[in-house]
């Protein structure tokens, strides 16, 4: 739809890429188009990357566990403030 999907996964990378058997067209199928950036969001290095790209951003998704992001300095009640748009 025209979307550039920018698709931030752990540092061994999503684990659904090593799938086999009946798995094995999984994640070619989701993420189709998507770029990939690994990232250990603990590190200053990536955090600023990631403000970065939060900066440009019109939409931010996420699946962590829960608690993950807040624990990250990225949770709902963090991001608005840093980015309101």
């Amino acid at each position: 739809m025209g979307a550039e999907v920018i698709k931030v996964e752990p540092p061994a990378g999503d684990k659904t890429r090593s799938l086999g058997g009946m798995g094995t067209s999984f994640f070619p199928l989701f993420n189709r188009g998507n770029a990939a950036w690994c990232s250990i969001l603990r590190a200053p290095e990536d955090r600023a990357t990631m403000d970065r790209l939060l900066a440009s951003a019109d939409v931010f998704l996420e699946n962590f566990r829960d608690g993950q992001l807040d624990k990250q300095g990225l949770g709902p009640e963090e991001l608005p403030p840093q980015h309101p748009h």
